[in-house]
C-alpha cells in the first residue's frame, strides 16, 4: 500500500468516482433462491454521500462484474446516472466513460476491491479499497479503509480523497444545509396543519 492519505492538498479536483459493487458497495455476500440472485445490503451511509455528489460536479459510476436488478434499483434511488454491468474489461469501460465525460484519469477517484479493478487502479489518480480487499488490491491503493466493504468503506474513501482536494467542505455543508432545509419544511407544514379548523 503507499499509503494512508490519498493526495497532498491542492491536487487536481476528483471529477469522477468509479465504483465496484461486490465487496465495494456490499460486503460481498449474494443471497440468492431458485430464481437466481434475491438480495443484496448497501450501507446507508455510503448511499448518502453518493446521492450528493452531482451536485458539486462530481460523477458517481457504478462498473461491476455482475448484472443485478438490485444494483440497478439503487443505482436510481441514488441518482446515479451511469452503471455498467457485466463488465468483463472494467478498464475499457472505464476510458469510454472518461470520454462521455471528458475527464482524465487523474481526476477519477476508484475505490475497489478485488483483482478485476487492479488495472483500474493502476491508472487513476485516487484511489481507496476496503479493509477487506485483496491484499494485491491493498498492495496498490493509495489509500486503506479502516472499514470492510458494505459497512462505510465508499464514505470513508470518498470523504480521505475529497478532503485531500479541498472538496469534501463542500460535500459536507450541502448535506447539512439541504438536511436542515428539509427539516425546517417539515416542522412549517406541521404548524400548518395545526392552524387548519376542523370541517
Amino acid at each position: 500500500m503507499r499509503g494512508n492519505e490519498m493526495r497532498p492538498e491542492g491536487k487536481r479536483r476528483i471529477r469522477a468516482v468509479i465504483l465496484d459493487v461486490d465487496g465495494t458497495l456490499t460486503d460481498g455476500k449474494i443471497y440468492g433462491g431458485d430464481s437466481g440472485e434475491v438480495l443484496k445490503a448497501f450501507y446507508v451511509k455510503d448511499g448518502q454521500v453518493l446521492s450528493y455528489l452531482t451536485e458539486m460536479g462530481v460523477f458517481p459510476v457504478i462498473i461491476t462484474g455482475r448484472k443485478s436488478r438490485i444494483v440497478e434499483m439503487r443505482a436510481k434511488e441514488l441518482k446515479i446516472e451511469y452503471v455498467f454491468q457485466g463488465i468483463r474489461d472494467k478498464e475499457a469501460c472505464c476510458r469510454e466513460v472518461l470520454e462521455i465525460l471528458g475527464c482524465g484519469w487523474e481526476e477519477v477517484l476508484y475505490i475497489g476491491d478485488d483483482l478485476n479493478d487492479l488495472t483500474c487502479l493502476w491508472k487513476c489518480g485516487y484511489t481507496g479499497c476496503p479493509s477487506d480487499a485483496a491484499e494485491e488490491v491493498k498492495e496498490v491503493c493509495g489509500y486503506l479503509s479502516p472499514f470492510p466493504g458494505g459497512y462505510g468503506a465508499v464514505r470513508d474513501c470518498i470523504k480521505k480523497a475529497l478532503q485531500s482536494t479541498g472538496q469534501w467542505s463542500e460535500l459536507f455543508h450541502r448535506i447539512v444545509y439541504q438536511t436542515r432545509q428539509l427539516e425546517e419544511e417539515k416542522a412549517e407544514n406541521k404548524e400548518k396543519q395545526k392552524e387548519r379548523p376542523n370541517l
